[in-house]
């Protein structure tokens, strides 16, 4: 892929709702995601402790009760 391919690319900070996604694996949610909406998701918000930590790939992580933040790429 070239710079100028890559350039038309937008990232997103958007919600992962708890009542759509509680239970289910990050790359679960990656896999549909991406068959329903083209949508290239490559990580999370997380809390640990009282911070928010950004992962990259968190693919074996499972949505608890709360909702989430997640970061996708749109094309």
């Amino acid at each position: 892929m070239s710079y100028m391919t890559g350039t038309k690319y937008e990232l997103y900070r958007v919600p992962l709702l708890m009542r759509t996604f509680s239970g289910m694996k990050f790359k679960d949610i990656c896999v549909i995601l991406y068959a329903k909406m083209s949508l290239i998701v490559i990580g999370l918000d997380v809390k640990v402790g009282n911070r928010i930590k950004v992962f990259l790939n968190p693919s074996d992580y499972i949505l608890g009760e709360t909702d989430h933040m997640c970061y996708m790429i749109n094309h």
